[in-house]
């Protein structure tokens, strides 16, 4: 039986920091590219995104089955808090 236990966190930590590298660069060529304060909002919007997924993977150790997960609970929570409103 093979252990799959990531006991230094190698690959995690080497996947958030090329992310990070990767997603600053980009961010800041883009940001360097636009005067649009609308299209820099979105921007900011879904950097804020990446980070908070990020976390999840990084600190959580969550995988894409995990995010589908908690994203169908966020959507189920969703729909039930508006049919309460109406």
């Amino acid at each position: 039986m093979v252990n799959t236990v990531e006991v230094r966190w190698f690959w995690r930590r080497l996947f958030t920091f090329l992310f990070v590298g990767i997603n600053t660069a980009t961010v800041g060529w883009i940001v360097l590219k636009l005067d649009d304060p609308d299209a820099l909002k979105w921007i900011g919007m879904g950097l804020i995104t990446a980070n908070i997924l990020l976390a999840f993977v990084y600190m959580a150790g969550a995988t894409l089955v995990d995010l589908t997960r908690i994203k169908a609970e966020v959507i189920k929570t969703a729909e039930e808090v508006k049919e309460i409103i109406e």
